[in-house]
């Protein structure tokens, strides 16, 4: 009767020898699958990149240009007005502003008889006349002339630089002629309208 008894507890221990391995190994499996996984406690760490402040540009708006203002015409009543063929006054031109000394110039038809040229007046606001210059003709050599003159024996051009004095910026108005070889009067006259400046 013994016997059996000892083949039991041989028996017992063989199957504890085999349960308990296959127990461990249960339990090993449970306790890896219970382990969080790697990519779960993955920490990505992103740096920021610094952004720039956003830049203002100014609005541009268009400044209109002012347009220029006729100056008022003083000139006095004009006695005899030339046609472009027989006098053209290329500098001053209308509306310019003059500062002493005043830059004439131009072509006359007939300037060049008895080398006779041209009287330039410069009129003020109240229509004084604040210069009077004769200015003779110079050689047309090399001198090219307007479209309008006839280029004669006589037609020359003028030039000179006309000084004079204002106190204050004012209209005023150049004036250039011919006289007359009969009684001294101004024949062909050419007038324009200027600002004079002090």
């Amino acid at each position: 009767m013994l016997r059996p008894l000892v083949f039991c507890r041989w028996l017992a221990v063989l199957a504890l020898a085999l349960v308990l391995p296959l127990l461990f190994l249960s339990c090993a499996e449970e306790e890896e699958e219970e382990a969080p996984s790697e990519i779960g406690l993955r920490i990505t760490t992103v740096t920021p990149t610094p952004t720039s402040a956003p830049v203002l540009t100014p609005e541009v708006t268009p400044t209109p240009s002012p347009t220029p203002t006729a100056v008022p015409n003083v000139c006095p009543e004009n006695p005899d007005p030339a046609g472009l063929d027989i006098m053209v006054l290329e500098e001053p031109q209308q509306d310019d502003a003059l500062a002493s000394p005043a830059h004439v110039r131009g072509w006359g038809l007939g300037i060049g008889f008895e080398n006779a040229g041209v009287q330039v007046v410069i009129y003020d606001a109240t229509g004084e006349p604040v210069a009077e210059v004769r200015v003779p003709p110079l050689s047309p050599e090399g001198r090219i002339p307007p479209s309008t003159i006839e280029v004669g024996e006589f037609s020359a051009p003028f030039a000179a630089d006309v000084a004079f004095q204002t106190v204050l910026p004012q209209p005023g108005c150049v004036q250039v002629f011919e006289l007359s070889a009969a009684d001294g009067s101004p024949i062909h006259v050419v007038q324009i309208p200027v600002l004079l400046q002090p």
